[in-house]
């Protein structure tokens, strides 16, 4: 973590990972993340319910 909260109530903030580099989450529940980048290479990492996706996917 470079800066935010990790665990208690959720992860909020700007992290760091071997994978990823650099990167800002705000997440709930770890289960069900999803990465966004954007076209200048920003890395933001979130929830959404996977169920959502996978209706997404089957249309």
């Amino acid at each position: 973590m470079v800066t935010g909260n990790g665990g208690f109530l959720g992860y909020v903030g700007t992290f760091h990972s071997p994978k990823l580099g650099k990167f800002y989450m705000a997440a709930i529940n770890k289960n069900e993340l999803v990465k966004i980048v954007t076209y200048n290479g920003k890395i933001y990492v979130i929830n959404y319910p996977h169920s959502l996706l996978e209706d997404r996917i089957n249309e």
